[in-house]
């Protein structure tokens, strides 16, 4: 006798909708998990080098940060962010650009120039400022003020690198993370580690302060989140 297996259709039900919910959910887990590792790892840009500047960039509790002052040869950076005021001293034969204006910095090799309200990049080594590039609410070039005719602000661009004696950048500096190899005095903590270094490869993570490049010097003033040196001395200090 031959048998005949009988299918009921209605016992190939459909998986439920919490199966599915519980996929999409554990999917967007991994996501994040592989976003969170891959920026841990690649997410800092490092140097002869790159700064992250803007306070979205960088959100730490108040408790964490430690007093931080470093006074050291001037590495090469590039900054990219806004900040209160820029001041620079230095000229070379080359324009500056201020909206629709064009300024000659090649007659002194000291014009003062003050940016208010500066968003934009800038980048530097020890001899020059190869870019600067961004806007501001107001700029003032050895005395003469240049403003935007409505509210707003002007459009900034050097249009060759120049020779500079001082960059001063206030209110703040933000630094999510950097690493260069320099020499010099650090001071983490309000005195309690005075660190010299020489040659050596330092690495700091979320500094919010000012920073201050006179005569040859690279000064930073501020708060810090973490701080290492790789090298002859070895310190690690903060999280």
């Amino acid at each position: 006798m031959t048998e005949i297996e009988f299918i009921n259709k209605e016992s190939k039900k459909h998986r439920p909708r919490k199966f599915y919910l519980k996929w999409g959910l554990f999917l967007l887990f991994l996501g994040i998990f592989v976003f969170l590792v891959y920026t841990s790892f690649f997410g800092g840009m490092g140097f002869t080098g790159s700064v992250i500047g803007g306070s979205e960039n960088m959100v730490v509790a108040p408790e964490k940060l430690l007093d931080f002052m470093a006074e050291t040869t001037v590495p090469s950076l590039a900054l990219n962010g806004k900040f209160e005021k820029m001041e620079i001293k230095g000229g070379a034969a080359t324009y500056l650009q201020i909206g629709d204006q064009k300024f000659y910095l090649g007659d002194s090799k000291n014009n003062y120039i003050v940016l208010k309200n500066y968003e934009g990049e800038v980048s530097f080594d020890s001899g020059k400022i190869s870019k600067l590039i961004g806007k501001a609410s107001e700029i003032s070039i050895n005395g003469i003020l240049v403003t935007p005719q409505s509210k707003g602000t002007l459009k900034i661009n050097l249009q060759a690198p120049m020779d500079y004696s001082m960059l001063t950048l206030i209110n703040e500096v933000l630094i999510r993370k950097a690493m260069y190899t320099t020499t010099g005095t650090i001071n983490v903590g309000n005195g309690k580690n005075a660190i010299h270094i020489s040659n050596e490869q330092i690495s700091i993570t979320n500094f919010k302060g000012n920073l201050e490049i006179l005569n040859g010097k690279f000064s930073l003033a501020g708060k810090i989140q973490g701080f290492d040196v790789s090298g002859e001395t070895n310190v690690h200090i903060g999280s």
